[in-house]
């Protein structure tokens, strides 16, 4: 069976290093050790096929003794580059065979998308092996010459996903790539789904609205005709928020609603336990309120379906019947701008040039070594910018996201900034890009270093608490409330974002903290008198999982950075951290009492 070996972080088992060691392929497609780009052709290949019968069938490919990039019919291509010695892609097989089934099982994406591994350097006889050892669902196509991880340019090692899309041409282009592990095959799915939204049902933006939605609709009022409408969507929430005019609040959302009812080819939509949040007289006056619709949802089903929070949601769907805006409050001027056809992005006016440049001087002012900025998206879809020193490292010292919020007054500005943090997760630095106070001024200096006074030096990670008698700017509560709101969506935004250094020493903390927790586990191992069930094997690769069912009862976790726990005589050791220097809680010494105690 093959194994996941330990390595120290000196000795990191780097898939770089591997793969160097192997023949190097010749590949007249890169000439090049840039690697390929989102945007750039996909590399034609042909490779001796190791493929079954079934698995060609599964890929709508001919039979034969090749498998050609040409030869795939299906719209969209997951391309997996992988090395089955590869830790991180061992690690990820659970990923992508989950991924693999939610494709397979849904009739839309499994006619459009094909699947593939191609094993970096690997024969058929490895990927047999690798397959039966760790149960992979998907086909593997052997590379053992490197040829396309090759002609790719210079791409850092495996794991490396690439979705490529044909052009009318029949050049396939690279549409997505993400280097590196995958935690959850939630990011590749929705990914996929992205390219097809308009074919496929959803409750976000681009997606056809769900079947169900508009059967309950017609359901509940079989008279009325719903067809080549716009219909917009109103989820209430029983929920009160503080800020005067807050149109999450429900009053104040229905009144901006009820100015709408008149549109041409408009229905308006409440949904949600009505009959809790609205006073029974309300209730009866909107029921006789013409173009609009109640559903009482008693069960909860389409509030589930619509991934309805403790906030109130609203939605347009437009007369193709699908999704075009998701909030979770609509002022009037949004509504007119939605209602005349257009579907702005909330975004900074600014181009993606010009937002590196102003990161990369608001770091500098920080940190005068650092030389540049690079823009990263992680797998839940938030972006962040990362600031580095040199070049050659992967580790960065500052780390700067932008916040986009919809204004929450009808006669106010949408905001926009960015915000900087250092490695531990403390902000340092704040910056406006368009922040507006009472009569939409711009907020000036004095503004700003209020508002720094109160954000900066802070751990985002913590709750950030708004007080608008301290924290807000004169006449900019809102929107003072709103740069609150997004500094701490850093912790959903950033939580498990562990790449580049960011918190390391969070991690690191974590990690100490289970060599513990696992040092207790192997003294109670020994004092139960069952070591002889814990073998050699066990030592040199400590399964987590396997000292669970010693003792079920510990709380052991794996390493945060996906280190593996190793044994050094007696002494617990994870390949990424270290061993812990520190004496463990159990074993610290207490303190001495007083006197008379």
């Amino acid at each position: 069976m093959l194994t996941i070996r330990a390595c120290t972080k000196i000795t990191l088992c780097a898939t770089a290093l591997f793969l160097t060691s192997l023949s190097i392929a010749s590949s007249g497609w890169s000439g090049t050790s840039i690697a390929a780009q989102v945007g750039d052709p996909f590399p034609p290949f042909t490779l001796p096929s190791n493929l079954t019968r079934e698995e060609l069938k599964e890929l709508k490919l001919p039979p034969g003794e090749s498998v050609s990039l040409k030869d795939f019919t299906s719209e969209l291509i997951l391309i997996e580059l992988l090395n089955v010695y590869c830790h991180t892609c061992q690690l990820q097989v659970t990923t992508f065979n989950q991924l693999w089934d939610a494709v397979q099982t849904n009739k839309q994406l499994k006619s459009k998308v094909s699947f593939l591994g191609i094993t970096v350097g690997n024969s058929a006889k490895e990927i047999e092996k690798f397959r039966k050892s760790f149960n992979v669902n998907y086909p593997l196509l052997a590379d053992p010459s490197k040829v396309v991880f090759d002609s790719l340019g210079n791409g850092k090692g495996t794991p490396q996903t690439y979705l490529v899309g044909k052009d009318p041409s029949g050049t396939w282009f690279i549409l997505y790539a993400h280097r590196g592990a995958a935690t959850s095959h939630e990011m590749y799915l929705n990914k996929i789904k992205e390219f097809f939204k308009a074919d496929l049902e959803g409750v976000e933006p681009g997606y056809k609205v769900p079947k169900s939605f508009l059967t309950t609709l017609k359901t509940r009022y079989p008279n009325e005709s719903f067809d080549q409408k716009r219909i917009l969507i109103y989820f209430p929430s029983s929920s009160t928020f503080s800020l005067e005019h807050d149109l999450r609040n429900t009053d104040t959302q229905l009144k901006v609603l009820l100015s709408l009812v008149n549109e041409e080819r408009l229905a308006i939509v409440l949904i949600g336990f009505l009959q809790q949040i609205l006073p029974l007289q309300e209730l009866e006056m909107l029921k006789k309120t013409p173009h609009l619709f109640l559903i009482e949802d008693g069960m909860g089903m389409l509030s589930s379906q619509f991934k309805v929070s403790a906030h109130p949601l609203v939605c347009l769907i437009n007369d193709s019947g699908r999704m075009v805006f998701r909030s979770d409050s609509l002022t009037r001027a949004r509504a007119e701008e939605l209602l005349k056809g257009t579907v702005a992005q909330l975004n900074p006016n600014l181009t993606e040039k010009e937002l590196l440049e102003l990161m990369l001087k608001s770091m500098k002012e920080l940190k005068s070594q650092i030389e540049r900025v690079e823009k990263k998206e992680l797998e839940n879809g938030e972006t962040i910018y990362l600031g580095f020193t040199t070049e050659e490292t992967e580790e960065a010292l500052l780390f700067g996201r932008v916040v986009s919020k919809y204004s929450i007054c009808d006669v106010c500005h949408d905001i926009h900034y960015y915000y900087i943090l250092d490695q531990n997760g403390y902000i340092v630095s704040f910056t406006p890009l368009s922040i507006t106070k009472y009569g939409n001024v711009p907020w000036d200096p004095n503004d700003i270093e209020k508002m720094k006074s109160r954000i900066v030096g802070k751990d985002a990670f913590k709750n950030l608490s708004f007080d608008p008698s301290v924290d807000a700017v004169t006449q900019a509560t809102m929107s003072s409330y709103l740069v609150f709101e997004g500094l701490k969506e850093t912790k959903t935004a950033l939580n498990n974002f562990k790449d580049n250094g960011f918190r390391k020493g969070y991690w690191r903390g974590l990690c100490l903290g289970n060599l513990c927790e696992i040092k207790k586990s192997l003294t109670l191992i020994k004092k139960r008198g069952i070591t002889e069930r814990f073998t050699l094997e066990d030592q040199t690769s400590l399964d987590v999982v396997k000292l669970k069912t010693y003792l079920p009862s510990l709380k052991l976790s794996p390493c945060p950075l996906e280190g593996k726990y190793l044994l050094i005589g007696e002494i617990p050791i994870c390949s990424f951290h270290g061993m812990n220097l520190e004496p463990c809680p159990e074993e610290s010494t207490p303190p001495a009492q007083k006197s008379g105690e």
